[in-house]
């Protein structure tokens, strides 16, 4: 015998556009999605500062988590890489910079990629990404750079 699904209408329109409560599992709330929506919408406008107060709250409250859901998403949607991909690239490079070899003196090392093809190349320091951005990644500039400081700089040093 088939057992009837009895679907919720909200309290206030009678509406059926509901969702389940991330918080109670199981429970359906009394008000519909457009109704709940609204309702937040409105007392969000009445009460500003008190609802600004505890989005500030909240945030300070959770930066940790804010901070790595911002880094795995930037991860992800722009270089479409994960986080563990990120880890192992970092410790595929003795968890140093890609062109300089030392140690990063932040957190993380950037994500260096081909502008044209989005291919990843290695990981990066802020001052060695920087630099490869001025030389606008062209080899021939680089040995410009190179033979520049050959002819100017290390001669100081050799007397």
């Amino acid at each position: 015998m088939k057992r009837e699904t009895i679907l919720p209408t909200c309290k206030k329109c009678g509406g059926a556009n509901f969702r389940p409560r991330k918080r109670e599992r199981g429970r359906i709330s009394k008000y519909c999605l457009d109704c709940k929506t609204a309702y937040n919408r409105k007392w969000r406008s009445e009460n500003y500062d008190r609802y600004k107060e505890s989005v500030r709250r909240w945030r300070r409250k959770n930066l940790v988590s804010i901070r790595k859901s911002y880094r795995a998403n930037l991860l992800k949607y722009v270089h479409k890489l994960t986080v563990r991909e990120y880890n192992l690239m970092f410790k595929n490079q003795d968890y140093k910079c890609a062109i300089c070899k030392e140690f990063p003196s932040r957190e993380s090392l950037g994500v260096d990629h081909d502008h044209t093809t989005g291919k990843i190349r290695g990981l990066l320091c802020g001052n060695c990404n920087r630099a490869l951005g001025l030389l606008r990644e062209n080899r021939n500039v680089a040995l410009g750079l190179v033979e520049y400081i050959d002819k100017f700089c290390w001669k100081k040093y050799e007397a």
